[in-house]
């Protein structure tokens, strides 16, 4: 499906931080872009959003209302943390829902194509420089353990119900609007008025982290070259930072003067080393060289405009 041929994409959580961006990316492209929150009492910004509760009944009408070419499911729990003590979130906000929405397609007849947002984290525990697709996930986490959950779902939709479904492992992603996990977390510790900056492990935890205009490019390009059937890519730079080089280069840029204090142990649902083997994302179209430094440039004054 040519980018031409695209007219009408459907991104579900499309209010949220990798949601907005791939919304404004097909909005510049002059593609209709309809949007889903479950967070009701939220205004909307655009005609073109939705409130639903995500049941089946709720997305059966938002498909009945329009013929989308696309729909990207960005929805669920954003954060391993926020499951942590409570492994029914997971249940509740991604597995679910991902059901329900493949089941209200069943009904619908969609014949487009639909892609599910998958982590890196499924890989959780390994000793393997790269991760690809075909390799042996082993979850460190409910998150993880959720997000694998919901591929085998698109897959068997895909096999029984001739649902046109993939999914993209996500890895890990940063940029404007994103007001958590490392970078963010980083640049508060720099603003703070202590003397040191406190980083969990060795400094040696290698990241493939990914500005997320890279990641919305990547997204589309497999979406717009690939008709899924249980298809998995990996959406990554195959690029890894240690933890020590990311802390430097904010430390650096910011002129801070701050020490890094490492802390023991890492924490439990984060893997050691992460990142993606992009063999198979560019079987299908070569990927994108990422400018590591003037992204996290353009983040962090982001992050100084919205003080």
């Amino acid at each position: 499906m040519s980018i031409s041929k695209i007219k009408k994409v459907l991104i579900i959580g499309g209010y949220g931080f990798i949601g907005s961006h791939l919304s404004n990316f097909y909005n510049l492209k002059g593609i209709e872009v309809y949007r889903t929150t479950r967070f009701f009492g939220k205004e909307l910004p655009d005609k073109k959003g939705y409130y639903l509760d995500y049941s089946e009944e709720s997305f059966y009408e938002v498909l009945s209302q329009h013929n989308f070419d696309l729909v990207f499911y960005l929805s669920g729990n954003p954060y391993p943390a926020f499951s942590e003590d409570n492994p029914s979130y997971d249940i509740e906000h991604t597995i679910i829902p991902t059901i329900n929405l493949l089941n209200a397609m069943v009904k619908n007849k969609f014949s487009g194509s639909f892609w599910y947002a998958s982590s890196v984290a499924v890989y959780g525990k390994t000793d393997l420089p790269f991760q690809g697709e075909d390799d042996i996930c082993k979850p460190l986490s409910s998150y993880a353990l959720a997000k694998l959950n919901g591929e085998e779902y698109i897959s068997l939709y895909s096999d029984n119900f001739g649902i046109n479904g993939g999914s993209f492992r996500i890895f890990s992603t940063f940029g404007e609007g994103l007001k958590r996990q490392i970078i963010y977390d980083l640049y508060t510790k720099c603003k703070s008025k202590s003397n040191t900056l406190d980083l969990y492990g060795s400094g040696k935890e290698a990241r493939d982290l990914c500005y997320v205009g890279d990641q919305v490019d990547r997204m589309s390009k497999i979406a717009e070259l690939v008709k899924p059937n249980g298809d998995i890519f990996n959406i990554g730079s195959g690029i890894s930072y240690t933890t020590q080089f990311i802390a430097e280069s904010i430390i650096n840029l910011m002129g801070s003067q701050k020490k890094i204090n490492y802390i023991q142990p890492v924490r439990k649902f984060d893997g050691y080393q992460w990142t993606a083997c992009m063999k198979k994302f560019n079987s299908i179209t070569p990927n994108i060289q990422p400018d590591f430094e003037d992204s996290l440039k353009k983040t962090l004054s982001s992050y100084d405009s919205s003080i």
